[in-house]
């Protein structure tokens, strides 16, 4: 496990959390957020002291939520029972600040920080650097081309892609209704995530929001009838609980998309 020098402990007490970025090479760039929760360093304490307590509140996770990718800059910190706790501005997943772990499955990249003392003294912050630490995360797949086989009652094959080759979604309010209107759960994860990738590359040129051609959402998101035999009653989710969370997660895409309708 190999560490590096962030910066003396000191210049941290002005601010709990910071940005690190770490480059290997020219253009390539890799972002952790560095979290300090415990202000017993601001005041006279013992180096035993210090290194017991401060040691536990100093963390260091992935700038981006391991659901969506999204900023967790801003995120909320809870404690709960022993762990501290962050919580997604985005759509309140939650991840334990020293394991990653998630109540929803998913896990956070987090690393080790240490409090190391110098010769003269001083204490500096040491963090554990990523595997390939520097290196962008590789580029999304082509899923242009990827097809869904979905089987009716009649057990025919009825192939769709990602994008659709009649009339695609050239804007993101149609890749939103679109998305919506997606039964297949596989489909719709797919579409959101190419969906997703051409916004923040800038290959959607509009939104959409203020044309008159703008499709209308559905009332109901169509769900396959697989997936809706699986909505259970609560004092049941124990032996079923796979099921639920899945179709949690299928309702945290139709939110993503129903927020992108409603802030435009």
């Amino acid at each position: 496990m190999v560490h590096i020098e962030v910066a003396p402990f000191e210049k941290l007490l002005s601010h709990f959390r910071f940005l690190v970025t770490l480059r290997s090479q020219e253009g390539k760039y890799h972002s952790l957020i560095l979290f300090r929760l415990s202000s017993s360093a601001d005041n006279h304490t013992t180096e035993e002291d210090t290194d017991v307590s401060d040691n536990r509140q100093l963390y260091a996770m992935e700038a981006q939520c391991p659901h969506l990718g999204a900023d967790i800059s801003h995120a909320e910190i809870e404690e709960c029972d022993n762990s501290m706790i962050l919580v997604c501005p985005w759509h309140r997943y939650d991840f334990d600040l020293r394991t990653g772990h998630s109540e929803t499955g998913l896990k956070a990249c987090t690393y080790d920080v240490q409090l190391k003392s110098d010769d003269a003294g001083v204490e500096n912050v040491w963090l554990e650097t990523p595997e390939e630490f520097a290196d962008p995360p590789p580029p999304p797949p082509d899923m242009t081309k990827l097809r869904i086989h979905e089987i009716d009652n009649r057990s025919q094959d009825i192939v769709e892609e990602v994008v659709p080759p009649d009339n695609p979604p050239k804007t993101l309010m149609e890749w939103a209704v679109l998305i919506l209107g997606t039964a297949n759960p596989t489909l719709k994860v797919q579409r959101t995530k190419h969906a997703v990738n051409l916004y923040r590359t800038g290959q959607l040129k509009s939104i959409g929001h203020r044309s008159a051609k703008a499709p209308p959402p559905p009332e109901v998101p169509p769900r396959e009838e697989l997936y809706a035999r699986n909505t259970v009653a609560p004092g049941r989710i124990g032996k079923r609980k796979n099921r639920p969370v899945m179709l949690h997660a299928l309702a945290n895409i139709e939110q993503w998309a129903y927020v992108s309708e409603s802030i435009f």
